[in-house]
């Protein structure tokens, strides 16, 4: 009598695969289990409403950066001096209370003005190039300073806007934010 082993190994192999498969699903649902536990005895933690609302907030200097983008329009001036008195006062209306002054860098170089003692704002009247080209060897002695530097480049056609453009691209790459007006 010969016995054929093909069906009983088949069978074997059905039941080693059902057994794995049984095995799986229940370590499956044990472990759903065990967090479901876990999270009703030490529910996950989330920032509170205050946090979480600090975190979608922008910063004071967003704000203020956006602020002077949007509404900031200086009138015809013939100095830089103008435009930042100019600039001094709409942000003294805006932001009544807050700290904002003329200021000075460690190295003696003068920055047009501090907001809160941490945000460096200087204003350009671009009349020519030679400006820009000296503000951009300013920028690493205005940055050891402040945290984050404003630069407001007012524009009155001296200079194709095509040049402006590309001065306020090298100024945001050196991580400068930068304004146009």
């Amino acid at each position: 009598m010969e016995i054929d082993l093909l069906p009983i190994l088949v069978i074997i192999l059905l039941l080693v695969v059902l057994i794995v498969y049984i095995l799986l699903r229940y370590f499956q649902q044990r472990m759903q289990q065990i967090k479901k536990e876990a999270e009703m005895y030490h529910p996950p933690v989330s920032p509170d409403s205050k946090q979480q609302d600090a975190l979608d907030q922008p910063t004071d200097f967003e704000k203020m950066t956006m602020m002077i983008k949007d509404s900031f329009r200086p009138t015809a001036v013939d100095t830089e001096q103008q435009a930042e008195e100019q600039l001094l006062s709409f942000l003294n209306k805006k932001l009544p209370g807050r700290c904002i002054s003329k200021g000075q860098t460690t190295h003696g170089r003068r920055i047009d003005m501090v907001f809160e003692g941490t945000f460096g704002i200087e204003l350009v009247l671009v009349t020519n190039e030679g400006k820009l080209v000296s503000l951009l060897q300013q920028i690493p002695s205005l940055k050891q300073k402040y945290s984050r530097l404003l630069l407001i480049l007012v524009d009155i056609n001296a200079l194709s806007s095509f040049t402006i453009d590309d001065y306020k691209q090298q100024f945001e790459d050196l991580g400068i934010s930068t304004i146009i007006k």
